[in-house]
């Protein structure tokens, strides 16, 4: 339907490469269901759907993804999915930050915050073999957790030199 692909990049079966971009005000910046999403060194601003959205894997770097009200998530990626020194901040309504499922997913040395949310959690990470490593969440006012963990079976995730200051519930 076309309210799902109002605004950026609407690309069913390829690999999608981003460097240098600005989206803004857009209902979604980039969406590629059968391929990959790369971006690099890109600013995402008052995007309202998804930033990045793929059902394969999604490689963030440097990238900057500040929201007014996401209807669904930041980032929504599957394995080998690799987010790194990103920064998200803004309001997120009642939707989340990350969507991550899948195996070998990595987020490292990103920035979370300030923001704001008044439900579900800020990063749901539904992944297995995975890493979460060298983050800071800081600044943000939530009324759910900040991290929705779901795995089926044993998962073998590490997470490890993270920070989380001055959230709160208010």
């Amino acid at each position: 339907p076309s309210w799902d692909r109002t605004g950026g990049i609407w690309y069913r079966r390829g690999e999608v490469i981003l460097h240098r971009c600005v989206f803004d005000s857009t209902y979604r910046a980039v969406g590629s269901p059968g391929g990959s999403i790369i971006a690099a060194q890109c600013n995402f601003r008052h995007i309202t759907g998804w930033a990045l959205q793929s059902y394969d894997q999604v490689l963030a770097t440097d990238c900057s993804f500040q929201s007014d009200s996401v209807r669904w998530a930041q980032v929504d990626g599957r394995s080998g999915t690799r987010i790194e020194r990103c920064r998200f901040s803004g309001s997120y309504g009642q939707q989340t930050t990350l969507y991550l499922a899948g195996n070998d997913i990595q987020v490292r040395d990103c920035v979370f915050g300030p923001g704001t949310s008044q439900g579900w959690n800020r990063i749901y990470f539904g992944c297995r073999n995975s890493v979460f490593e060298n983050n800071i969440i800081e600044d943000w006012a939530i009324f759910g957790g900040i991290f929705q963990l779901r795995m089926s079976q044993p998962a073998s995730n590490l997470f490890c030199n993270n920070v989380m200051r001055n959230c709160i519930t208010p």
